[in-house]
């Protein structure tokens, strides 16, 4: 029996290695980028082979998955280290979330904004019936811009406090919607985009998707400015070549010291990864993140509290 399981564990740890190998070329051909979003598949999957090679005394096998293992895992667990910063103001509250347009959930939706108690909310797949349900909560979000849209990338922004500037842009090659907002709640002033670029289905989706992200993060950089935001539904993980240009221009994942978890596709679990994205400028600090109860959509929300750091 060894003699026949031997050989496939094997195999299974070399495909296994190779894909997450491969995830870190995403750079050179779009379908590589597309095996750097499974890291917690990967970890599963080391782990478990692991285990097998252990019991079927393998050992140099085993030392090379538990390399695999500890590689993929690094990644992950970065995101549970510590990250205790000071404020110098009060925190805000932001609220990102890709509430899917067939959605049919639209009061448990409406139930779950007000229960997160955002001073920011930042909509994504908003089209003419989304707009109408969310006008339901205008007395608590009387702030609003709207830019709906038939076709899964219509984007929404409500606020509880006037907001200095909130605009619809076009930015990247394709025709959707972003919001590039200027503001100052409750004290906190930041400039911060919202965004929900196409996925990566195919070589042409990719380079759109990717220069989106790109054109992005020039716009940060070309600020000068540390207390900007980047949200949204980024069709991309953070180990994804997409990513890049983003923390190149000096954002970071809200989520650091506060864990990672999935976030689509919600119905489908074994599969699921991170692409809902909330990346903050350096003068700014997360006091929490974390995901809500998807409410009907395939993307679970996304609510982070931040502050201003404390500068002394």
């Amino acid at each position: 029996m060894k003699r026949i399981i031997r050989p496939s564990v094997v195999t299974l740890l070399g495909v296994a290695a190779t894909t997450f190998l491969a995830g870190y070329l995403g750079n050179v051909w779009w379908f590589f980028d597309l095996f750097s979003h499974f890291r917690f598949q990967y970890i599963a999957g080391f782990a478990g082979l692991l285990i097998l090679l252990v019991i079927l005394r393998m050992p140099k096998m085993a030392v090379v998955c538990s390399i695999a293992l500890v590689v993929s895992s690094a990644s992950v667990l970065r995101y549970f280290l510590p990250n205790q910063q000071r404020c110098d103001t009060k925190s805000l509250t932001l609220l990102s979330y890709n509430v899917l347009t067939s959605n049919q959930e639209k009061q448990r939706v409406l139930d779950l904004i007000r229960a997160s108690r955002a001073d920011v909310i930042a909509l994504y797949e908003v089209d003419s019936a989304w707009a109408e349900a969310l006008r339901e909560i205008e007395d608590e979000y009387p702030y609003a811009v709207y830019s709906p849209r038939e076709d899964n990338f219509g984007i929404a922004l409500l606020a509880r406090e006037n907001l200095v500037e909130a605009k619809v842009e076009i930015i990247g090659p394709t025709e959707v919607p972003s919001m590039m907002v200027e503001s100052k709640v409750g004290g906190l002033s930041f400039l911060m985009f919202c965004t929900h670029p196409i996925p990566p289905m195919g070589g042409r989706n990719s380079q759109e998707r990717d220069q989106q992200l790109k054109e992005i993060a020039e716009r940060v950089a070309s600020s000068g400015r540390k207390d900007v935001i980047v949200a949204g539904d980024l069709n991309a993980s953070p180990w994804s070549a997409a990513m890049r240009p983003l923390f190149q221009a000096g954002l970071r994942d809200a989520r650091l010291g506060h864990g990672i978890s999935p976030t689509w596709s919600t119905d489908k679990l074994w599969i699921s990864i991170p692409i809902d994205h909330v990346l903050i400028g350096d003068a700014l600090h997360a006091t929490e993140a974390k995901i809500l109860d998807a409410s009907g959509s395939d993307h679970s929300p996304v609510l982070v509290t931040f502050c201003r750091k404390a500068t002394d």
